[in-house]
């Protein structure tokens, strides 16, 4: 079996399979073709149909299954009713839906990830690789400013993705973030540009 052009074994298969089998749609993958994640995104509400997971095509081998099985855990916990996020019309969002969807979606991350990693590994699977992926990016921008954030919606990723690493990465990773969080956030321009650009109070 193949999915996006990546041969799976047969226990990778199997383990996808079942839990393509429990939920009530169909699932459809594609590539991202977008920068808003760095990795994959589930979509549960764009067709009635089917459900849609994206992976990124850097992603090979043992991680690209373990990216998939993350994204279909999504759509599981969606089907469970664990809670989403809307976005409320104000005099702030009025024509940003776009972008304070992506905020919502984001934050919801931060807590559903938690239980997806739980599943993960009691199928065999953990987030290492992208748990060292964020601390490396961290790491990068703390000591060569070598990431440059954009806009509002990056600086609010890098605030969420701190938050996420603190609480699920390993010890030693999560206590030397947290000691380099103020230089972090200042060098990416969080306390200015995300506050001021988006009207925060």
């Amino acid at each position: 079996m193949k999915i996006l052009n990546e041969q799976l074994s047969s226990h990778e298969e199997k383990l996808i399979k079942e839990v393509e089998e429990s939920l009530h749609k169909p699932v459809h993958y594609c590539y991202l073709n977008n920068e808003l994640s760095n990795f994959g995104a589930a979509d549960y509400f764009s067709n009635p149909n089917f459900y849609t997971v994206y992976s990124q095509k850097g992603l090979h081998g043992h991680n690209f299954v373990n990216n998939i099985l993350h994204e279909l855990f999504h759509l599981c916990q969606i089907e469970e009713g664990y809670p989403t996020s809307s976005t409320k019309n104000t005099l702030i969002t009025i024509g940003e839906q776009q972008y304070f969807n992506s905020i919502g979606t984001l934050s919801a991350s931060v807590i559903l990830d938690l239980d997806v990693n739980e599943r993960l590994l009691s199928v065999g699977y953990d987030s290492k690789y992208f748990f060292d992926y964020r601390y490396q990016e961290a790491l990068d921008l703390f000591y060569n400013h070598s990431i440059v954030y954009k806009d509002a919606f990056e600086n609010a990723q890098l605030i969420l993705n701190l938050i996420l690493m603190r609480i699920t990465d390993t010890q030693e990773h999560s206590n030397h973030i947290f000691e380099l969080y103020p230089a972090i956030l200042e060098k990416s321009g969080v306390a200015v540009s995300f506050c001021v650009e988006r009207n925060c109070e």
